[in-house]
Formats: structure tokens, sequence, C-alpha cells
């Protein structure tokens, strides 16, 4: 029964359970942050960016 009750979730099913879904958007949160931080106008003093 439990097999036939699962058998119909397919991977976007699993991947859209909100157990799933908090830690994956902190995730791309922070994954966001770090590629912001490392662009040149993220950089304080010399060697950063003119704006």
């Amino acid at each position: 029964m439990e097999v036939d009750r699962l058998a119909g979730i397919g991977r976007a099913g699993r991947l859209a359970h909100p157990a799933r879904v908090i830690p994956m958007t902190f995730l791309l949160a922070i994954a966001l942050g770090t590629a912001l931080l490392m662009l040149p106008a993220a950089k304080a003093g010399k060697g950063a960016h003119p704006s």
C-alpha cells in the first residue's frame, strides 16, 4: 500500500516538500550572497571597482 501511494510522486513532488524547500532556499541565499561578495564592487579600498 505504501509503495502505491508514493509511486505517483515524482522528483518535483519530493523537492517541493516544505522540509526541503526551506533549507534549499537558505542554501540558495547563501550561495547568492557569496557570489555577490566576490564581485569587484564589493571590495573596499585599493583595487575596488570605481563607481
